[in-house]
């Protein structure tokens, strides 16, 4: 006499479905379980070395992490002349409201693109060409961008709250878009 077993709700469906080939992965007691994400990592992480330096002399952190909570209570940032080539990781200051970066290698805005807060700017002799990152940034008051490689101040034309700005030594051929 043949025994008859007890199916299982879904087994059923899926015999009658003719997907017998699928299985359904119970927990048991001893297998791994799935792992929880991981929680978002509390620290700044900075590409250029010269610009964590810079940044830990300001916050007086000589060592150890600079947190992210840390970084959006800061509002002044000052860091002249130190070969600064990228600015990854000041995208966590968004409280800064000065930020002075005279005389460095910098070609790329990207980072301080959502900055809100930023009202005095300096990029004087940088490597810069493309402002598309600062159109954003209407709460500017003050934008220093002399002796860099911008052509194009369209992205500026929206940062109607300017009081001073400085392109000199520049390849602007139109200053149109400022109206």
């Amino acid at each position: 006499m043949r025994k008859l077993l007890p199916i299982g709700l879904l087994t059923a469906i899926a015999l009658a479905s003719g997907a017998a080939g699928c299985a359904v992965e119970e927990e048991t007691e001893g297998s791994p379980k799935k792992k929880a994400p991981a929680p978002p990592d509390p620290a700044v992480h900075f590409a250029d070395a010269a610009l964590e330096q810079c940044v830990r002399t300001s916050l007086g952190v000589p060592e150890g992490d600079i947190l992210k909570a840390d970084a959006e209570l800061a509002a002044h940032l000052e860091c002249v002349n130190m070969g600064i080539a990228t600015l990854d990781g000041l995208e966590w200051f968004k409280g800064l409201q000065t930020l002075t970066l005279w005389e460095n290698a910098i070609a790329d805005l990207t980072p301080l693109a959502g900055l809100v807060a930023l009202t005095d700017l300096q990029l004087g002799h940088n490597a810069l060409g493309d402002l598309q990152p600062l159109a954003g940034t209407t709460s500017l008051r003050r934008l220093g961008l002399a002796v860099n490689y911008v052509a194009d101040i369209g992205p500026l034309a929206g940062l109607a709250g300017l009081e001073w700005l400085n392109l000199d030594v520049n390849n602007i051929a139109d200053a149109g878009p400022l109206g």
